[in-house]
């Protein structure tokens, strides 16, 4: 890790349903065992042993495509699929979160979503008893918990791009990155877990209406009054200076202008969150 040079590689064979090396997206260690995760048209994890520099053993699971691994206190690797994708000539299965023995590598538990779903970025908390992923919104899990969770801590009613997720280990803050559409400057919102929900606490990224509509989007209605009729004050003066154009972005942004939606049509409403 000093000098970044390459000291050696890992072969890590061929994928049957493609002819091509198995790919590899993240890893999570054990003891002296790392687990990598195989997600390309794959439904494996390889072992390796870091002693020995080597793939020691496989273990495949039903469902197709793992695309995040965590391991717990209790010495528990889960492994998040999303099952691949309707017309696949690699075939689709259900997405599924399996907890694995990570000594015996044994498959202890498999918890089974719709075809429809597509959960990704398993996360855990610093504490190592909390799972988090994405699954349209964010959901939370404990990793003593029988069944999976039945709705998001934070709900996507907003219909943001969900697209990255990680958790602070000290703080236990949630981090959501919003890709927008792929195009335009995206958004990272950090959130505050609560228990049943979760609680805004800042963004970052985007642009500055996007941001001024989040800060009032969490404001109260009364807190937020005073900021629309000063702004309101200042448009009618006609000041151009710096402070007027924040306050400007305040009143677009504070749903006294109708905001423009998904497919071209405008409505005017109060910004939220989710």
């Amino acid at each position: 890790p000093r000098t970044c040079k390459i000291t050696g590689a890992i072969h890590t064979g061929q994928a049957p349903s493609t002819g091509s090396y198995n790919s590899t997206e993240q890893m999570a260690q054990y003891d002296k065992w790392v687990f990598v995760n195989c997600w390309s048209y794959s439904n494996k994890i390889l072992v390796i042993d870091s002693e020995q520099d080597k793939v020691v053993h496989e273990i495949e699971l039903r469902s197709i495509q793992p695309n995040s691994l965590v391991v717990d206190r209790n010495g528990k690797l889960w492994a998040l699929t999303d099952g691949g994708y309707a017309g696949s000539e690699y075939g689709q299965t259900e997405p599924c979160l399996y907890r694995i023995d990570a000594a015996t590598w044994r498959v202890e538990q498999e918890f089974v979503f719709e075809k429809e779903e597509y959960p990704s970025e398993l996360c855990i908390n610093g504490a190592g008893d909390v799972l988090y992923f994405i699954n349209d919104g964010i959901c939370k899990m404990s990793v003593t918990a029988a069944h999976a969770p039945v709705r998001p801590l934070i709900p996507n009613e907003r219909r943001h791009q969900i697209y990255g997720l990680a958790v602070d280990p000290t703080s236990g803050e949630i981090y959501v990155g919003d890709a927008i559409d792929f195009e335009q400057p995206g958004v990272v919102y950090r959130y505050r877990d609560t228990g049943q929900s979760a609680e805004l606490v800042d963004s970052f990224g985007g642009n500055a209406t996007q941001r001024l509509r989040i800060q009032i989007g969490n404001r109260h209605e009364k807190d937020a009054l005073p900021a629309r009729r000063t702004a309101r004050r200042r448009l009618r003066r006609g000041r151009t200076n710096r402070h007027l154009g924040t306050a400007t972005h305040h009143y677009a942004a504070g749903g006294q202008r109708p905001l423009p939606r998904e497919g071209g049509a405008r409505t005017a409403h109060r910004p939220e969150l989710y």
